[in-house]
């Protein structure tokens, strides 16, 4: 299983935030698919410019 995790981080205050997706995914390649939409639904496909830097990534969910 595998999840999408998401920091945003304040250039400018240096406030950290973490989000999660909630949904799990099976394979990595469905979670890195959605993943890039993701990214592209926060910065309006690069186009829009905020305060915040993003970091996306996808982890292995550990069972036990």
């Amino acid at each position: 299983m595998y999840e999408i995790h998401v920091k945003a981080r304040n250039v400018i205050t240096g406030k950290i935030n973490f989000y999660r997706h909630a949904k799990k995914y099976n394979s990595p390649g469905k979670a890195l698919k959605t993943a890039r939409r993701l990214v592209d639904g926060i910065t309006f496909n690069g186009c829009h410019l905020d305060d915040n830097e993003y970091t996306v990534t996808v982890g292995k969910v550990k069972h036990g």
